[in-house]
């Protein structure tokens, strides 16, 4: 029942004037999580703005400039901190299913079994990744993907059991396709065992709703492995930045054409708006609102737990921190004991958000200021945000020639009409005013965080993506002045962080592509995944003619 109680939600979402809609069922989605007032725009107290970031009435207070006293609203009180984290994580991955597993489109003729054999080769790629199989294990795997009537009907006409349309040669053929015979022992007796292939490791999804959760992690680092070997094959070692890379996902299967419509979940304003706050939850180390410039020094009854009392510094102060000023003479820079910092936040740590100390507005109040290393630290995984922009990806130009092949309601006509290369790369790059002047967001040396280009529109996706890259020690090979390779960092680190480091570089080098020119998703594609930036084609009569340029 629980298929078809996601089927049931996406019919809704479709629309076509007989659901709800896709806005309609994502707020729905967003209350039923409880997470109405986490993933929006942080909003700031008497801004006047909505939780989109969009200027409302009464709000009393300039949009654009936040006086120092000007705190964040905070999200609802949850009974347990992390109720908020695992929520968010349940949502995403929810959202991932419904836009992946839609019903298959309908056969084209008595004989056609493509969406039999699409069914069948997903669940069992899945249940190979898990674990290596037997051949009546194999079998009962993919029975989640067949019905009576599928089973019944691939067998009809023909008493021939190994013929084409025979259901046990489509098992045969997929299980030829994306399985190999475990390698045994000589002494083994026991039946013979598959494993996946290498060549069918890309087409693994992190969300794929037949597999447990511990099930799914050691698929992942199975796949990570696996992914590796198809990408630098013995004799070929990867070549550092040049070096090829995958999605975290493939594109969706085909769906079936009353539900395509479903997929413009995925470029909702508000889908946006839940990508943002979940990434600055993963950029802060955890925290749901944006670390404030600390600006005084401890309480006294903090005072007493430590050896030296943390001088008050200024952003300016922090933003050398790292090395001596010029004009400055070394002092030492205390650091508060982990003791301390432990009952300081057990102390305030009673609801989803850390709450600040009276008189400090400052997150960064309970331990060290909000650093680099506060992003290296980080443990908050975005996997399945990073799942949600890569289907984006994939979905873009499908959604945006619906209005044209479909017959939509007029608000998805209108979300569809709207959609485009240059109105994706203007959502990655939009930032919402109550983000433009936040100190956690800022470049150094006006903020905290360095970076290796200009570090403006932060507060965006794309912006927070880069961060992320440049500076999670999982994905950007242990911070900001290490560099490396992320897809080698991130071994022996766990499945999930390594396919998330490659699913991060290969979607900014996507990016990189259609900034760089690209003339469809389709080229950009390609250029990400081989590593190979995009050229346009007076930058490839120039590289090709002798003496350009010199």
């Amino acid at each position: 029942f629980r298929d078809l109680d996601l089927t049931m939600i996406q019919f809704s979402a479709a629309g076509l004037s007989i659901g709800l809609g896709a806005r309609r069922v994502f707020a729905l989605l967003l209350s039923r999580f409880s997470l109405d007032g986490y993933l929006c725009d942080p909003e700031r107290r008497g801004s006047g703005l909505s939780p989109t970031g969009s200027v409302g009435s009464g709000g009393g207070g300039s949009p654009t400039s936040y006086g120092s006293s000007s705190g964040w609203i905070n999200p609802p009180r949850m009974q347990d901190p992390d109720h908020a984290s695992a929520l968010t994580e349940c949502f995403f991955s929810t959202l991932c299913i419904l836009i992946t597993e839609l019903p298959s489109p309908p056969p084209s003729s008595a004989t056609d079994h493509t969406a039999l054999r699409c069914n069948m080769k997903r669940e069992l790629l899945h249940a190979l990744a898990a674990e290596p199989r037997s051949h009546s294990e194999a079998m009962a795997a993919v029975s989640g993907a067949v019905t009576r009537r599928d089973e019944t009907d691939s067998g009809a006409g023909s008493g021939d059991a190994d013929s084409p349309a025979s259901f046990r040669a489509v098992f045969a053929d997929v299980l030829n396709e994306v399985g190999k015979q475990k390698s045994q022992g000589s002494r083994s007796t026991g039946a013979p065992t598959y494993e996946l292939k290498a060549e069918a490791s890309d087409e693994y999804d992190p969300t794929f709703f037949h597999l447990r959760r511990h099930e799914h992690q050691h698929a992942m680092d199975t796949v990570a492995r696996l992914r590796r070997q198809k990408l630098s094959p013995p004799g070929s070692p990867r070549a550092g930045g040049n070096s090829k890379c995958l999605p975290l996902v493939t594109p969706p299967p085909s769906s079936h054409p009353r539900f395509v419509s479903c997929r413009l979940l995925l470029h909702l304003p508000v889908m946006d708006a839940s990508i943002r706050r979940a990434l600055l939850f993963a950029l802060t180390g955890g925290n749901w609102l944006p670390p404030d410039e600390p600006s005084r020094s401890l309480s006294d009854d903090e005072a007493d737990d430590d050896d030296e009392i943390l001088p008050t510094r200024s952003g300016s102060e922090l933003s050398t921190s790292a090395g001596a000023s010029p004009d400055s003479t070394p002092r030492p820079s205390p650091r508060r004991s982990y003791e301390s910092r432990r009952r300081v936040y057990q102390r305030s740590s009673s609801s989803s958000f850390v709450k600040p100390k009276r008189g400090g507005s400052s997150l960064s109040d309970f331990g060290d200021p909000f650093s680099p290393d506060t992003v290296a630290a980080s443990s908050v995984s975005f996997l399945e945000v990073l799942q949600i922009l890569t289907l984006q990806v994939h979905t873009l130009e499908e959604c945006a020639s619906l209005h044209h092949t479909h017959a939509l309601d007029e608000e998805s006509r209108a979300l569809s009409a709207g959609l485009s290369i240059n109105s994706y790369l203007g959502r990655l790059v939009f930032t919402p005013t109550s983000l433009v002047d936040a100190w956690a967001l800022r470049c150094a040396p006006d903020g905290p965080l360095p970076s290796k280009g200009s570090g403006a529109n932060r507060g965006s996706v794309l912006g927070l993506l880069i961060a992320l890259y440049e500076h999670r020690a999982d994905h950007g090979g242990g911070g900001f002045d290490k560099g490396g390779d992320s897809g080698n960092a991130d071994e022996g680190h766990g499945g999930a962080r390594a396919l998330a480091a490659d699913g991060l570089k290969w979607l900014l080098r996507f990016v990189d592509s259609l900034v760089g020119g690209a003339s469809s998703v389709g080229a950009a594609y390609q250029c990400a995944s081989s590593g190979v930036r995009y050229q346009s084609t007076s930058e490839r009569a120039s590289t090709s003619t002798p003496g350009i340029g010199s």
